[in-house]
């Protein structure tokens, strides 16, 4: 972008950090997809999981998360692209494996899954989301480009972010923090903020839900952000 090779770039926003390259902006947020996270493999549901099971995830927030619920079971982080984590399932190396919902329709990915209920494990801040990324227009060509791509944006899910990435910029936090932030957008024009931290090992967790006006996006999740924080005793806990 800053090169001028490209007038714009995709990203998956859940893996975009709070603050990204000077010059730059957000010029669209997209319709979101199903921002729920999936158990892949032969079982339901993680009640379902035998004792001592091997999960594999490659995030922080979903291994504190399954040992918060099951501390029996065995958490172990995978690396690599979908096609490899699968592989190692079906070759017997987990007994299941979580993944995004979103990722999974979005490659249409031919897998048996079943999301997780979010009242158990809520998602990543901007799961689910596309952002669209430019240049801070400062010519007529990138003036063209942020007018014709701000027209693709979503206002339920650029509202819904906004309040989820104020939550994670209020916590300091990024992708190997244990942080989840799921906000929704009423009927009534309410946002509703789910927010939790945990410990890396699932042994504490804290969670707050409040909601605000829409207009309110950022505010919601600063005040969401500092009330975790007060009840885990500071940021220590995040350390």
């Amino acid at each position: 972008l800053l090169g001028g090779e490209a007038d714009l770039a995709v990203h998956s926003m859940k893996d975009m950090e709070v603050h990204f390259a000077p010059h730059t902006e957000i010029g669209a947020v997209l319709a979101r997809e199903d921002r729920r996270d999936a158990l892949v493999g032969a079982y339901r549901s993680l009640d379902e999981l035998p004792k001592a099971a091997c999960v594999g995830t490659a995030s922080v927030r979903r291994a504190a998360i399954l040992l918060y619920h099951r501390p029996d079971l065995q958490v172990k982080l995978i690396r690599g692209n979908i096609n490899r984590r699968l592989g190692l399932l079906e070759h017997g190396e987990f007994d299941a494996i979580i993944l995004a919902v979103a990722g999974i329709k979005r490659l249409d990915l031919g897998v048996t899954y079943s999301p997780i209920d979010p009242a158990i494990m809520p998602s990543a801040v901007a799961q689910g989301a596309l952002a669209v990324q430019i240049c801070t227009p400062f010519d007529d060509r990138s003036a063209a480009v942020k007018d014709v791509v701000s027209a693709l944006t979503c206002p339920k899910a650029l509202a819904e972010v906004t309040a989820e990435r104020a939550l994670l910029a209020c916590l300091d936090g990024s992708c190997q923090t244990p942080i989840a932030g799921s906000a929704r957008l009423n009927n009534d024009q309410m946002l509703v903020l789910d927010g939790m931290i945990l410990s890396t090992d699932g042994q504490a967790s804290h969670r707050m839900q409040m909601d605000a006006p829409v207009g309110d996006a950022e505010a919601l999740g600063k005040a969401v952000g500092t009330k975790l924080l007060e009840m885990a005793g500071g940021r220590s806990f995040l350390a």
